[in-house]
């Protein structure tokens, strides 16, 4: 299969199929939410295609290296990932030509995205199995400059963002004006790992939204959850170092307004709330789910608001090695109260 032959986009192509802006997934109103009883916010949960965020700047930085003719002669493709972008390419590198995708995890990965990834035909390096020195990011960037490999760097990549800006965040506000939310106060919440999904959608609203705060999601020092990081592991981001961290320190020019950390127990059980009411919702959704209720609760003076938050990813590759591990045996039983 040639390099041309592999991008080919006609309408039933599977290249086609994969691409996410071809996907309008539901904008779902929550009724809800145990332990939040502030009146008047309404809040509203955005799925992500095929049930993983990161097909959107996947195939977006896959494809603005294409155009730019810099994917001639590459046969093999490296990324550093917490599991949901490994996951995207892994669908995504073959219609481009690539012959060999590695992807570069932490030794803690969900044993369901390890699966996963092994059924997709990944190879995988383990975060143990490279030098001590150099973290996971740097060994992916090291081994793309070899010839014939390329590291896309997403934690770099400003593409990341710009495919938020451009497919995603438009769906959302037209679903928001279809509904006749378009003017009201916005509060728009993503927890950050890349800082892509923050950076690009809250970018967007601030641009074209008359009344939106935009809050990233951190984790409590040294907490975890799959795809978010500390404050300690946020500093190792050059997305967030560049257009997060010091455009708040002179307070101009940044697009997130207010930052909120949580615990892993408090995410993992606003998950497990979501999940109840029959939504396939993720460890990483739960947290900017619980990031964005933590804020709402603090607020004053905006008694009638909208919050939105993304459905990063399902839970069920996490479902046997991560909830079960953090949540007390009790919290399963929990019963929803009846028509909700």
């Amino acid at each position: 299969m040639t390099q041309s032959d592999s991008v080919f986009s006609g309408e039933y192509s599977m290249l086609n199929y994969l691409d996410p802006r071809n996907h309008i997934t539901p904008l779902t109103e929550l009724h809800y939410l145990p332990g939040f009883s502030k009146t008047g916010v309404r809040v509203f949960i955005k799925d992500a295609p095929f049930k993983n965020i990161k097909t959107i700047p996947a195939r977006h930085m896959l494809e603005q290296k294409r155009m730019a003719g810099k994917l001639e002669g590459v046969h093999t493709l490296i990324e550093c990932s917490s599991g949901g972008m490994a996951s995207a390419l892994a669908d995504l590198y073959r219609h481009y030509g690539i012959e060999r995708f590695v992807a570069v995890i932490a030794n803690d990965t969900a044993s369901g995205r390890k699966e996963e990834l092994n059924m997709k035909g990944v190879s995988v390096v383990y975060e143990n199995d490279i030098p001590e020195s150099m973290s996971m990011t740097n060994y992916a960037r090291q081994q793309g400059r070899q010839s014939g490999w390329l590291n896309l760097d997403q934690y770099e990549n400003t593409d990341n963002p710009e495919s938020y800006e451009k497919w995603f965040a438009p769906q959302i506000y037209e679903q928001l004006c279809q509904s006749g939310l378009g003017n009201h106060p916005l509060i728009f919440c993503a927890p950050m790992g890349t800082c892509g999904t923050i950076l690009g959608n809250g970018k967007y609203f601030k641009e074209h939204h008359p009344d939106c705060r935009v809050v990233g999601v951190k984790l409590a020092p040294g907490k975890r959850v799959p795809g978010i990081r500390d404050e300690d592991r946020l500093q190792r981001v050059g997305l967030y170092q560049k257009y997060i961290v010091k455009p708040m320190k002179i307070g101009s020019g940044c697009v997130v307004d207010e930052l909120v950390s949580v615990e892993t127990y408090s995410a993992y059980k606003r998950a497990l709330s979501v999940i109840h009411t029959g939504f396939d919702f993720g460890l990483s959704s739960g947290a900017g789910l619980e990031g964005g209720l933590t804020y709402l609760a603090k607020c004053k003076g905006r008694e009638e608001v909208i919050l939105v938050v993304i459905a990063l990813d399902g839970y069920k590759l996490y479902a046997t090695d991560k909830i079960t591990t953090v949540l007390d045996g009790n919290e399963f039983i929990n019963k929803v109260p009846p028509s909700i």
